[in-house]
């Protein structure tokens, strides 16, 4: 075939390299290289396709290098062609367990029955199928790798191309196709850069129409404790679609991480990006002193995640290790079985609910908003420092279990596996009191015969059950508001509602949990122990009682809401009524959504200005009249500085009772009487802007870039524990531009999969 395409030199050349497959002929950088070597006997071939100079070297003559550049870009198309049907193919799901062969791949056309007996020939035999399967045992085995391996879409992907060339140019060496590390990690560099580059070209249209949100945040790998900054990116594209990107994941190589140098290192990242004015997209960060202090002129949104968990841990003191060092000194001693049990039955006594409880309470609920910052755990009511002393040996028992490796046991005999918390998130630490409150009775029974029942001495469970019952609703919206694929602004005001009723009302406690329980199909705390559950239905323990009214007041004092996330949910059409606002807060809403409708009308209508003059310029049919035209550009601004100027005969053709401004209709006001059915958009607020773009075309730009910016910074730490993942104890040695690389191929990857 090279000799039929290119010529009998062209493939005496190729022959003398061995390459004899188009795999290794495309993979080959320069077939002419080789003649740059003194060798015999390559002479014959150097007399044919190159010339030889005064000084005894040779020079390939043109008219080869055209030949063989001609046979290699017709190659690389047809094999991108056969690349993108079987990829096509692969994701459609649409292959057979054994390839097949078109009639277009053979050299000629075969009878029927022949056809038959070429199928039947690819069909695996129990022969075929065990070699296979133990080639894949053993790799497992010998080369330490997870058994999830196998189920790999990427591997797939490689053996199905791998049988595909095989069906097309016969038994084809495995060396041929599967190239060395090193060549694959030069290849990801590549990769890399043409991902950055599609990610450049994406990112364009969303950033000038100020659609683009950007989440910032540090790293530390583990191995090497190089600190990185990362940075993902949320956007709504013209289609109306929300996308998140991992954009990078670098190195800070900054002297410190101070205000100021963290915006300049993000500042000349972004910039590779085609991001080159920050003040042009929104900022969604944690609380750092440092990028509070460098995003100060840019109006940041602050994490909603983040200040739920700093609430919640101020809320059981667990923001001070002093304050847990204070209880954890009066908790487990080591005591003997007789005394646990006494001392267990005593502190059934103190959690157990109690009629007439408010009046007990030690600190007022006005002494509590003066002091919720500044109060120590020691100086709360008891029973509210028995809430805390549960959750504390709560952490201590899952721990102990941990080490022990009692979770076989408990699972052994019908309980759950014991959670794991971190000192970071909240959420893992709500998951392990769940666990400890599902699996109570197998904890308690698994301990008594190791003689360790003391280790419950402090854990009540009818107190864990209160814990769990009032965290409940923190844990759901924890879990809504950060969704990491659609969008999530719109959701904080009514979450913080939510919150705030659970928090100053027992009784809606209740309601939601079992609300929530019959949504997710659980069996309610409530149904537990039903004696003693019947009578405590209504009733709250005191420690939970002043738990509960501090959360609420705390809610209050270190949750500010933003005008953003009102604008949110009025734009999107379930929440459109602000229930639950009150007057201020929605007339409040109304005017900013009005300010930003006008400042979006001014921006477009000095672009259109600017390009109407621009045309008027370039008109070639100008006349002594124009200056008398009508503008058609002209604003009433424009009209009423006309009239400052002296045209006192406004008022012939322009009432002042109805001016433009009054007539012309409000598309908020249009928006707020509309009637919607949300489940003809599938109950998504992008498809509803969507459709309606051209009756609300104002209000829907504005939808689009409220819309796309996230509720949390969760985008860049799920970032991060991919990287933590990349950067295994196998691969700590790996380079941070590698790991970098990595990140952006896998990003682009998961962009042209969704799209």
């Amino acid at each position: 075939m090279v000799e039929r395409v290119a010529g009998s030199a062209e493939a005496k050349l190729l022959a003398a390299q061995g390459i004899r497959s188009v795999y290794s002929f495309l993979n080959t950088e320069d077939v002419f290289e080789i003649l740059s070597i003194s060798c015999s006997t390559l002479n014959d071939i150097k007399r044919l396709v190159c010339l030889k100079a005064d000084d005894d070297t040779y020079i390939v003559k043109p008219g080869y290098r055209a030949s063989m550049q001609y046979l290699y870009q017709l190659l690389e198309q047809k094999h991108d062609e056969i690349l993108k049907v079987n990829r096509m193919k692969f994701k459609q799901n649409k292959q057979s367990q054994s390839p097949n062969i078109s009639e277009n791949n053979h050299d000629s056309v075969e009878d029927s029955s022949k056809d038959d007996s070429s199928l039947s020939s690819h069909q695996q035999s129990s022969t075929t199928t065990t070699t296979t399967t133990d080639l894949i045992a053993g790799w497992i085995c010998t080369d330490i790798r997870p058994f999830s391996i196998i189920e790999d879409n990427g591997l797939r992907l490689l053996i199905q191309e791998c049988i595909r060339l095989g069906s097309l140019y016969g038994n084809v060496d495995v060396n041929d196709m599967l190239r060395g590390r090193t060549t694959i990690s030069n290849h990801i560099y590549k990769l890399a850069n043409w991902s950055r580059s599609q990610m450049k070209l994406l990112l364009q249209e969303p950033f000038e129409n100020r659609c683009l949100s950007i989440s910032p945040d540090f790293w530390t790998d583990k191995y090497r404790q190089i600190s990185y900054i990362g940075v993902t990116v949320t956007f709504v594209d013209s289609d109306y679609h929300y996308h998140t990107i991992d954009l990078f994941c670098r190195p800070f190589e900054e002297p410190d991480k101070s205000s100021t140098n963290v915006l300049i290192a993000l500042q000349a990242e972004l910039a590779s990006f085609g991001i080159d004015d920050l003040f042009k997209v929104t900022i969604v960060c944690d609380r750092g002193a440092n990028f509070l202090k460098a995003f100060r002129y840019h109006h940041p949104i602050l994490c909603y995640a983040h200040r739920l968990n700093n609430i919640l841990k101020r809320t059981f003191f667990q923001h001070s290790e002093q304050s847990s060092l204070k209880l954890l000194s009066h908790t487990y001693d080591g005591s003997s079985c007789s005394e646990v049990c006494d001392d267990d039955d005593n502190l059934n006594n103190i959690s157990k609910p109690k009629k007439n409880k408010k009046k007990k309470l030690t600190v007022s609920v006005r002494d509590m908003e003066e002091t919720a910052m500044t109060i120590k755990v020691n100086e709360i009511p008891t029973a509210a420092q028995y809430v805390i002393k549960t959750i504390l040996e709560c952490k201590a028992l899952a721990k102990y279990i941990k080490k022990s490796g009692l979770n076989k046991e408990i699972k052994a005999v019908g309980g759950n596996a014991i959670h794991q918390a971190t000192n970071v998130r909240w959420l893992s630490l709500i998951d392990l009191l769940e666990s400890m409150r599902t699996s109570y009775t197998q904890i308690k029974a698994i301990l008594s015969r190791r003689k360790q029942q003391s280790r419950l001495t402090i854990i009540s469970q009818n107190l864990l059950d209160d814990i769990v019952r009032f965290l409940k609703p923190f844990k759901s919206i924890m879990k809504i508001i950060q969704a990491g694929s659609t969008p999530t602004l719109y959701l904080i005001l009514p979450c913080t509602l939510v919150l705030r009723k659970v928090c100053n009302s027992f009784e809606y406690l209740l309601e939601h949990v079992n609300k929530h329980q019959l949504v997710e199909g659980e069996k309610s705390p409530l149904e537990n122990n039903v004696e003693d559950d019947a009578l405590r239905q209504y009733e709250e323990g005191e420690g939970i009682q002043y738990i509960r009214e501090r959360s609420l007041i705390l809610l209050s004092n270190m949750l500010d809401l933003d005008h953003r996330y009102y604008c949110a949910t009025i734009l999107h059409p379930d929440y459109r009524t602000l229930r639950g606002c009150s007057t201020e807060e929605k007339v409040a809403c109304y005017r900013y959504i009005r300010e930003q409708l006008k400042i979006m009308n001014e921006e477009t209508s000095n672009n259109d200005v600017e390009l109407q003059k621009n045309k008027r310029i370039k008109s070639s049919h100008l006349s002594i009249l124009d200056d008398f035209k009508d503008d058609p550009e002209a604003t009433d601004d424009d009209d009423e500085h006309s009239s400052d100027n002296g045209d006192d005969d406004e008022d012939d053709f322009k009432s002042t009772e109805y001016s433009l401004s009054l007539t012309k209709s409000d598309e908020l006001n249009k928006y707020l009487g509309m009637k919607v059915d949300m489940n003809e958009y599938s109950s998504d607020v992008l498809l509803f802007w969507k459709r309606n773009t051209d009756e609300f075309p104002c209000l829907s730009k504005l939808a689009r870039r409220t819309h796309s910016i996230p509720a949390t910074s969760a985008g860049v730490e799920r970032q991060f524990s991919t990287a933590g993942l990349i950067l295994s104890e196998r691969r700590n040695n790996l380079d941070p531009e590698q790991l970098d690389n990595i990140l952006s191929i896998r990003a682009m990857e998961i962009i042209n999969a969704k799209m």
